[in-house]
């Protein structure tokens, strides 16, 4: 439960394999970050086969490095062990992740945030080293529309920085462990009480579309993976039409921008979405929203250096 250092608040860990809900045990926040600070010699060879991974613009090996070898933690609630879904949150910590990824210079981005913002408690780099993790203090909150509030007022600050990753709003999103030598963190955080409204909904682009002149296979990976990443939200979540729709607009913003032809994109989007467990149970009715929000997604070009 709350506690007057938020370096003493208690949180879950578990273990590498993401389907995993039970958890092992629990750390104090003080505990994760020198965990991170100076992980096992085995772990840290998964971080630089993780950094190559991403340098390779193998995005899906990279994931899967990460989601096999990393423990994982909940840090914005306590969960029941029994799922990993709303409904199993016991209690909020008072703590909200911030997550930025495909930086070129992450150190000093970690560096810059935490001096500016004394809400911060700890700041350090991403598995890929090219991204990075912010925990920030928030009220302990008794809701999650409450959770939300402040997530949205982190968003309305932080948003305009590049690679700022909307999914922190999920109070349930599993954070990997990570290893950067330099990591920082603070014994006296602020707590942050700027609240927020939902993040902007789908828009129609207006206008003629500009499609990329020079697609990489790294640009291919990476739009891959983003869609691939939603869709496995919704095994997590056990929630399965948010996550197709999610996932459905972005295949299709990206197929729009040119990063993939649309019949490969909407092949790689199904498949997706076949080969996960929960939505398997239905099929058919997922298929019909992939093919429904694909299309709309199309009207809509998602450029990866504004989106990442």
């Amino acid at each position: 439960m709350p506690v007057m250092n938020i370096l003493d608040t208690k949180i879950q860990y578990y273990p590498a394999k993401i389907y995993e809900t039970k958890p092992l045990g629990e750390l104090t926040v003080r505990q994760l970050i020198l965990s991170q600070r100076d992980p096992k010699d085995r772990i840290k060879k998964v971080f630089d086969d993780i950094s190559r991974a991403e340098k390779e613009g193998n995005m899906e090996l990279k994931a899967e490095l990460k989601t096999e070898n990393l423990f994982y933690t909940n840090p914005a609630v306590y969960l029941n062990g029994k799922g990993r879904k709303y409904t199993d949150i016991v209690h909020f910590t008072g703590i909200a992740p911030l997550d930025f990824d495909h930086l070129e210079d992450a150190h000093e981005f970690r560096d810059i945030i935490f001096n500016r913002f004394n809400c911060v408690i700890t700041a350090f780099l991403s598995p890929s080293r090219k991204g990075v993790k912010f925990l920030v203090r928030i009220p302990v909150c008794q809701t999650v529309e409450e959770y939300k509030s402040y997530v949205y007022g982190l968003a309305f600050y932080f948003e305009r920085f590049k690679g700022f990753d909307p999914s922190i709003q999920n109070a349930v999103l599993p954070l990997f462990l990570s290893w950067d030598k330099d990591i920082r963190w603070r014994e006296d955080a602020k707590v942050w009480i700027k609240r927020g409204e939902k993040l902007s909904e789908f828009k129609e682009y207006e206008g003629d579309f500009e499609t990329v002149k020079e697609v990489s296979n790294k640009d291919k990976g990476l739009a891959r993976w983003r869609v691939a990443r939603v869709v496995a939200k919704a095994d997590l979540e056990r929630n399965g039409h948010p996550n197709v729709r999610g996932a459905s607009l972005l295949m299709g913003g990206y197929c729009a921008a040119g990063y993939l032809s649309e019949e490969e994109g909407y092949d790689y989007l199904i498949e997706c979405i076949e080969a996960s467990d929960y939505l398997k149970k239905g099929l058919a009715k997922y298929r019909k929203t992939a093919q429904q929000m694909f299309k709309k997604g199309l009207r809509a070009p998602l450029y990866l250096d504004n989106d990442d």
